[in-house]
């Protein structure tokens, strides 16, 4: 299973809509049964998906009720791809990044 960790760093609250992904055959890859969530600063979620969501994604991001995207930065993407494609053979350990 993939796991998203959602943290509001910013000083407002926000209400998180979407969880999900981009790839290039594909619009979004949305994480399913997500219900919106309202972040005070400083909060912080955690959300599951299936890890087919990360090897189809060429992006991780969040959408906001604004519209506004947040996006994990395509390096750091492309680090926490390669090693969960790794684990993911192995099964131990983990692989985490933090998205701004």
């Amino acid at each position: 299973m993939l796991v998203y960790r959602v943290a509001n760093d910013g000083g407002q609250a926000v209400t998180v809509t979407h969880l999900g992904g981009a790839g290039k055959d594909t619009i979004g890859l949305m994480i399913p049964a997500f219900e919106p969530r309202r972040m005070e600063p400083g909060d912080y979620l955690l959300s599951m998906a299936e890890p087919n969501l990360l090897e189809a994604a060429e992006s991780l991001h969040v959408i906001d009720s604004l519209g506004r995207k947040w996006r994990l930065n395509r390096r750091v993407f492309a680090r926490l791809k390669k090693d969960w494609l790794a684990k993911a053979a192995g099964a131990d350990g983990h692989a985490s990044a933090s998205m701004r």
